[in-house]
């Protein structure tokens, strides 16, 4: 009967101590959104490994569809071509654009931001063929 009580006594005793020591975090801590710098119209100049260079525009707005997170963007006519893609801005200076496929064109990016300007590295592949190109956008006012 001693043992029980004492059994009884420690049992109470460890629960008290794992909610004494279990810490609360705050469930409504808010994302950082980082994505405002990297929304606008960019003038782009894109280099490919190909020998191939392009200028045009793209633009990158906020992704505001249902399911959507706070740093999530579409970004229209990567590689001239009028399609829409779907990233993620990482943190202030850091964006990507996971594999997806448009059309027949396949794209993979990743790109930082120093200041205005997003440097933009991306793989393209269509019909067998891929190439490695880079995309300087400048923000325009």
């Amino acid at each position: 009967m001693k043992n029980l009580k004492n059994y009884l006594k420690l049992s109470v005793l460890m629960m008290a101590l794992v909610l004494v020591s279990t810490s609360c975090s705050d469930d409504d801590e808010e994302t950082p959104v980082f994505r405002a710098d990297f929304i606008g119209t960019f003038s782009t100049n894109e280099v490919c490994r190909s020998g191939t260079t392009d200028s045009y525009d793209m633009v990158i707005r906020p992704d505001e569809s249902t399911g959507a997170g706070p740093n999530d963007i579409l970004i229209t006519n990567l590689y001239n071509k009028n399609q829409l893609l779907e990233g993620q801005v990482i943190d202030a200076n850091t964006m990507l654009i996971p594999h997806q496929t448009r059309g027949t064109i396949t794209y993979l990016a990743n790109g930082t931001r120093n200041g205005n300007v997003i440097t933009l590295d991306f793989t393209v592949a269509a019909g067998g063929i891929s190439d490695l190109c880079q995309a300087t956008m400048t923000k325009q006012p």
